[in-house]
């Protein structure tokens, strides 16, 4: 394989983790949106059902998110023990930590979303 073909390779990781992290804020914004609107008018039934899916959904981009990372990773070692000039730009310890760092932000994110929602459903009385 080329060197062209393993940074294009590394491209693609790259795209992916930038494509999954727009999904990621797409379906946080939405339940949020769905909990600020309509939370405190939702069944239990409803609610189960939206935060299931939402749940489900987040995970799966999560994932995708958290492999598509490792594999940028083991790319960039890759290129970098065959060329030795990718290591000082695109691996060591700032690209594992913000990969690594950023999957840690998003399943905060899914925490705080979900405490919102709660705090919604359940208004503390003034």
């Amino acid at each position: 394989m080329t060197e062209y073909e393993m940074g294009e390779l590394l491209h693609n990781q790259f795209d992916t983790l930038w494509e999954s992290s727009q999904m990621y804020f797409t379906l946080v914004s939405a339940y949020l949106v769905v909990a600020y609107l309509v939370g405190d008018k939702l069944t239990r039934k409803q609610y189960s059902i939206v935060t299931t899916l939402y749940l489900f959904w987040v995970y799966g981009v999560i994932q995708t998110q958290c492999v598509s990372g490792i594999g940028a990773i083991r790319l960039a070692e890759i290129i970098s023990g065959k060329e030795g000039i990718l290591l000082q730009y695109s691996h060591g310890f700032l690209m594992e930590f913000g990969i690594f760092g950023f999957t840690v932000v998003m399943v905060c994110g899914v925490f705080a979303s979900l405490y919102f929602m709660w705090t919604v459903r359940h208004p503390k009385p003034i």
